[in-house]
Order: C-alpha cells, then sequence, then structure tokens
C-alpha cells in the first residue's frame, strides 16, 4: 500500500493512498495541511492501477503522479515541478509543498493478498478492490501478508497462514481498506510547520509499517466463519507467532506423495522435519497379493514390512487422515479396491505397535492454540 508520510520535528503522520485520487490542501481536501501558504487546493495525487494480467512483482505498485495547482508551487526531490502537470512520482521521492515547509515522502508497505475457497465473482470483486492499495495472488508465498477466505476450511494456504502468522479475514476486510479516510484523526500533538532550514530524517520504513497497521481495520471484526473440518472457535485463529515452532522435534511421515507434496513446507516451516512414505511397500502389497498364500501370511509379511519402515520414525503420522488417502486419486488410479482396503487395515496397526498417533489433518496438535 502507497503511504505519503509527512515530515515532522516529531511523530511522523501517515496518510493512506486507498483511491486513484487523492486531493491536498488547506480545506476540504482529502490530506488537509493548515498553514497560509499552502492553496485551499494545493495539488492532487493520481494513482494507476497495472492493467489486470499484468505480471508485477509482489511489492509493485501503481504509477503516481501529482500535479500542482497552487501559488507557492510544488517540489520533487528539491526540483519544482510544472503547473498543472501530471509529474511522475518515485517511491522514496520527497515531495515539498511551499517552500520546502510541509514536506511528505511517498512510501510503500506491500499488502499481499491470498484468496482461497472464493467464487469467480468474489474473486474479480477482490483483484478490482485492491488493484490500488495491494497484490492479489492464487498461490500462497512468503510474501503473502494476509489470507482472503468466506468460510475457513483446512487447506494448503490455510495453514501456511496459520503457521506463518498472517490473519485470515473474510472478503468484506478489502472492502473495509478501500472505504477507509485517508486522513485518520490524530492522538497528540499535531504536526509542526517547518522551516525551510529544518532537516528532517525520514522515517524507518519499519516503523511506518507499524504505524500503518494500526490504521488499518481491525482483523478481529473480519474473521471468517469455521466449516465442519475445523474443530475450534474463530477466535483461534489470531496471528500466534508461537506456531512458528509448533513442530520443533516433531517428525511428520507423509503417506501420500501429494500431501507430502502440498504440507511438507508447512511441517519444515513450523519447525519439524518431513519424510515420505516408502512406496515400495506399495509394490511388495501388491505382488504379495498376487500369491495363493492364505490371508494371514500374506498381511503377517506385510505388517512386517510397513513396520520396518516405520521404526525410524517418531512423533506423528502426517497430515491427513487415511480416508483422504484413499480419496487421493493418484493412488486410486495405481492401487486396486483390495489393495486399498488392507492397506488403510494394515497401517494403523503397524502404527500403534510403533507407538505413532494418526492425527485427521483438523486435529493436529497446537494448530490453532499452542
Amino acid at each position: 500500500m502507497l503511504v505519503l508520510v509527512r515530515l515532522s520535528l516529531g511523530q511522523p503522520i501517515v496518510y493512506i493512498l486507498n483511491k486513484r485520487e487523492i486531493t491536498i490542501g488547506r480545506v476540504d481536501k482529502d490530506i488537509i495541511v493548515n498553514d497560509p501558504s499552502v492553496s485551499r487546493g494545493h495539488a492532487k495525487i493520481e494513482l494507476a492501477p497495472h492493467a489486470p494480467g499484468t505480471l508485477v512483482y509482489f511489492d509493485a505498485t501503481p504509477s503516481v503522479t501529482i500535479t500542482d495547482s497552487s501559488k507557492f508551487g510544488t517540489s520533487i526531490n528539491n526540483k519544482q515541478i510544472s503547473k498543472e502537470t501530471p509529474t511522475p512520482v518515485e517511491i522514496g521521492s520527497l515531495i515539498s509543498l511551499s517552500a520546502n515547509k510541509v514536506r511528505f515522502v511517498l512510501m510503500n508497505v506491500p499488502l499481499c493478498f491470498c484468496l482461497s475457497s472464493l467464487t469467480k465473482q468474489e474473486k474479480q470483486e477482490a483483484q478490482e478492490k485492491a488493484s490500488i492499495f495491494g497484490r492479489i495472488l492464487e498461490r500462497w508465498t512468503d510474501s503473502c501478508t494476509h489470507l482472503v477466505m468466506r468460510t475457513a476450511s483446512f487447506t494448503e494456504k490455510f495453514a501456511f497462514a496459520l503457521i506463518s502468522c498472517k490473519p485470515i479475514v473474510k472478503p468484506e476486510y478489502l472492502t473495509a481498506i478501500e472505504t477507509l479516510p485517508v486522513s485518520q484523526p490524530i492522538e497528540g500533538e499535531q504536526p509542526q510547520i517547518l522551516s525551510s532550514s529544518d532537516e528532517v530524517k525520514i522515517p524507518d520504513i519499519q516503523q511506518i509499517t507499524e504505524q500503518l497497521y494500526t490504521m488499518l481495520p481491525r482483523i478481529i471484526d473480519f474473521i471468517p466463519d469455521l466449516d465442519a473440518s475445523i474443530r475450534s472457535s474463530p477466535s483461534q485463529l489470531h496471528p500466534d507467532k508461537r506456531r512458528k515452532q509448533l513442530f520443533r522435534g516433531m517428525k511428520f511421515l507423509f503417506l501420500s506423495p501429494n500431501l507430502f507434496t502440498n504440507f511438507s513446507k508447512i511441517v519444515l516451516s513450523a519447525g519439524g522435519e518431513a519424510s515420505q512414505f516408502n512406496y515400495e511397500i506399495k509394490d511388495k502389497i501388491k505382488w504379495k497379493l498376487q500369491l495363493k498364500t492364505e490371508q494371514k501370511d500374506k498381511e503377517r509379511e506385510i505388517m512386517k514390512d510397513i513396520l520396518q519402515q516405520l521404526e525410524q520414525y517418531i512423533g506423528y503420522l502426517g497430515i491427513g487422515s487415511l480416508s483422504q488417502i484413499q480419496q487421493n486419486k493418484s493412488q486410486a488410479q495405481q492401487n486396486s479396491s483390495e489393495i486399498s482396503q488392507l492397506y488403510e487395515q494394515l497401517v494403523p496397526e503397524a502404527c500403534k505397535q510403533c507407538g505413532i498417533n494418526i492425527y485427521d489433518q483438523a486435529d493436529i496438535p497446537g494448530l490453532f492454540t499452542t
């Protein structure tokens, strides 16, 4: 999100640029500067978002121009700009009004929203709303700052958001940002009018980020409802930094290749270790079923193979229930129904003998609260 930071000898003032046109002046404007040297309609800032489908980086911003309409002029990086002419402004540029008495710096605090389980229309609306103040992503990356869901359900993105301590919000959160006032009430002293000789340090981006987040809508007002797969309460979805070490000292064994691909990064992100079940056993099962021997002998040999694989692991057996593994399409294509049934019967028993617990993905200890 682009912000205009007014420099001061005291606390800097942050103005959020969440619409296409922002006006600056002495009265009745988005950003009001109470100084006689500032014109009633001093300048106008315009934001032009990237066209839909344009490839941009996560911290990319709309292009910004400023148009001066004042009596005493406007400068960018100490160079006065032409009147009534839109002039490009880059991130980090110093904007000065009226002989350097009022100074702003243009800064960017990236807001990156990952969408999950939304309808096509909701995705389009989210893209339109966030085009000015943020980015929309379909896949979760480390740069994501929020996860947007209509109803919270256990997905890869959902788990990543919890482990990464990122807020999970309804789509209405984007509307709330879009409708925020550019200038919000300021507590304490008003910003001072500077003299042309005053030297003011540009604030650190971390300081501005923290200040911006206090201006954004409250997360607690936009927590999504939970579906039946999550046995928790909405209040437990709040970001909690302790989750980053949730799986420390634990080893996870994934029975499904798809689950390993999707969730091993989550385990690693939370300090755990992840391994994939050795599917040579699956081939042994298939081969043994073809032998014309008694069922008990087959089960005994298969159990021995599985136990040998599981003995090296401690902690928990994967993220995902055995019923999910059976539903996995690739698994179903490779195994006959007879093999799947036998596999489902033997693995829990083998785990029991090894002292390993099987957890459904909605029951991972401490995922919601630690």
